[in-house]
């Protein structure tokens, strides 16, 4: 494959998610022999601190890791980068500083993007962790594409929370997944034409789960989809001068 671009994977946040990240990858580049499958670089670091935690709690700062993780990655050549963690997204530029001339592929963008492709107008329900629904992202790209936001109550956001540490503990899937029904049963009942899991821990609980009442937008799998054409077609002109790179210190190892 000539003029294909390396993947920088910034990952880790968690590291069965970025696992299942990079099995997407390799399925939605359609190769017919290894030669034809992109060049990947991974940086998985799972000590990068909780980013909800950083959002809501006033907690350690996963700011410097993801720096680190950037710089790594654009050192080792990469050209298009992916970070399969919806609520990092909220930090997403200090990535970008730190990218230069890499494209940065915007996960939350991307997602909203495909919800309006398949289900223009619709009522989109977005099941994700805390700091992602308090930071706001997906209300704002998916409000900026003529959707409307439905976001779980408090008891509601509790259940899709502890289904997501659940399977990030290594509970049973079934179980975790189990979690999740009156979950969907309240997203039905408000009103909600999709749901979107906009936290890439649950499309693994999602596999275990059986149907759900209502159609699926997979954040991990739009992410894939989306690189692999980026990668193969080249990213769009962003129309940027790069980013110097920023001064945020590098992590204590």
């Amino acid at each position: 494959m000539n003029g294909v671009r390396r993947v920088g994977v910034l990952g880790g946040m968690g590291p069965a998610a970025t696992a299942d990240f990079y099995r997407r990858l390799i399925a939605a580049t359609g190769a017919a022999t290894d030669q034809e499958h992109l060049p990947v670089a991974i940086w998985a670091d799972p000590r990068t601190p909780d980013r909800t935690a950083a959002l809501l709690d006033g907690g350690p700062d996963p700011r410097p890791w993801l720096a680190s993780g950037t710089r790594w990655l654009v050192d080792a050549g990469c050209e298009v980068l992916a970070m399969p963690c919806n609520t990092a997204h909220a930090f997403l530029a200090t990535v970008r500083a730190e990218a230069g001339d890499a494209y940065v592929v915007d996960m939350v963008e991307q997602t909203a993007a495909a919800v309006a492709a398949r289900h223009p107008g619709a009522r989109a329900a977005v099941m994700a962790t805390p700091g992602t629904v308090r930071s706001g992202l997906y209300t704002r790209a998916l409000g900026r594409r003529g959707l409307e936001p439905v976001v779980p109550d408090e008891g509601r956001q509790r259940l899709i929370t502890a289904a997501i540490r659940a399977g990030k503990a290594g509970a049973d899937p079934r179980e975790a997944a189990a979690v999740l029904t009156p979950v969907l049963e309240s997203l039905v009942a408000a009103g909600a034409d999709v749901v979107v899991t906009a936290c890439t821990e649950l499309p693994l609980l999602h596999h275990h789960s059986g149907d759900w009442p209502l159609p699926v937008v997979d954040s991990t799998e739009v992410l894939a989809t989306t690189t692999v054409e980026l990668a193969q077609a080249g990213p769009p002109d962003r129309g940027e001068t790069p980013c110097p790179r920023t001064t945020v210190p590098a992590p204590n190892r």
